[in-house]
């Protein structure tokens, strides 16, 4: 069962339409509005957006804390969550399901390697 704790949330506003991405995670383009496609497979997601905003609407993104993810796939308790390929957040997932559906994580900030 997929839950929530407590969480540093930040504000942003929304690039796309981001009404369908609850749950998922997010980062910050150049123009600093918030949004979730990573066809390039590149981004640094910041966090796990956690409403659902149109494109110029303010959305909530959980920077730090426990919050639920949108998954694809099986997880087990215990294991990494990573969101991209240069992973800026990471968790460990604290509950997860059978398979697609909703994981509970806590998301924690990796360091950059810079």
């Amino acid at each position: 069962m997929a839950y929530q704790g407590k969480q540093i949330l930040h504000s942003f506003v929304a690039g796309e339409d981001l009404s369908s991405d609850q749950f998922k995670a997010v980062y910050v383009g150049s123009d600093g509005l918030i949004y979730n496609d990573d066809s390039t497979g590149t981004r640094n997601f910041i966090g796990i957006l956690q409403d659902k905003p149109a494109s110029g609407a303010a959305g909530s993104v959980c920077l730090f804390g426990i919050t639920k993810v949108a998954v694809s796939g099986a997880t087990t308790t215990g294991a990494k969550f990573e969101a991209g390929t240069t992973p800026y957040t990471v968790g460990v997932v604290l509950g997860g399901t059978g398979g697609a559906g909703v994981a509970t994580v806590l998301i924690t900030q990796a360091e950059s390697a810079e």
